[in-house]
């Protein structure tokens, strides 16, 4: 069974396929990207960095609490 939506080729939705290839994933956020105008392009950036920077607190809080817990309890290990 095959399926298609707007400009996305009949190859890449297939019921034998389970990913799209990361190339064919370049070149859609590149289409888009080049109808973007600068205003939106410096939105999304800022928007991008926002997000990678929560991201970077919430990460290093959640390895601070396992660091802590792993001071706690011994012979725990949080690798292997």
């Amino acid at each position: 069974m095959k399926r298609t939506q707007g400009n996305m080729s009949n190859d890449l939705l297939t019921e034998n396929a389970s990913f799209i290839p990361m190339e064919v994933i370049r070149r859609r956020v590149a289409r888009i990207k080049n109808r973007w105008t600068p205003e939106i392009a410096n939105s999304r950036a800022a928007e991008g960095r926002r997000r990678r920077e929560e991201l970077e607190c919430l990460l290093s809080d959640l390895l601070a609490e396992e660091t802590s817990v792993a001071d706690d309890v011994p012979h725990l290990s949080l690798v292997g």
